[in-house]
């Protein structure tokens, strides 16, 4: 791409196709652009990411509690996971029992929801809970 835009050299400046003469240090910016632009990732990447990979769901009796109290359903707890954005700062990977992980996302009724999952088994998840962050619900789930 950069050799396209470089015409011919001379001495120390290179003559671009619109006749204007550059210094070699105008292609310092372009170059660090394009290494910026390409090593940015969504999202944190993790082993198991994509909906593809997404196992069986286990939900909890807290869970269900705050779904029911908080009108969100299976079809949207997938969703959010399937976008696979997850809040690092929400999350405990060394959490004990298990691993815990903040998924973030909008559901297709906008609600922003963020599903916390337990990962102690690769063949299930468990949804420990699920919080609709833009409202707020008088819940009785203990």
């Amino acid at each position: 791409m950069i050799q396209q835009i470089i015409h011919l050299k001379k001495g120390n400046n290179y003559q671009l196709p619109f006749n204007r003469p550059v210094s070699r240090f105008f292609f310092i910016p372009l170059f660090v652009a394009l290494v910026i632009t390409g090593c940015q990732t969504s999202g944190p990447i993790q082993p198991d990411a994509g909906s593809a990979d997404i196992p069986p769901l286990i939900y909890t009796k807290h869970a269900r509690c705050r779904m029911e109290c908080r009108h969100i359903n299976e079809a949207e707890i997938k969703e959010v996971l399937a976008e696979n954005n997850i809040n690092n700062r929400k999350s405990n990977p060394e959490g004990k029992p298990c691993p815990a992980y903040a998924y973030e996302g909008y559901s297709k009724e906008h609600q922003h929801l963020r599903i916390i999952i337990g990962k102690c088994d690769d063949h299930a998840w468990k949804v420990i809970t699920c919080i609709d962050l833009g409202n707020e619900f008088e819940c009785d789930c203990h």
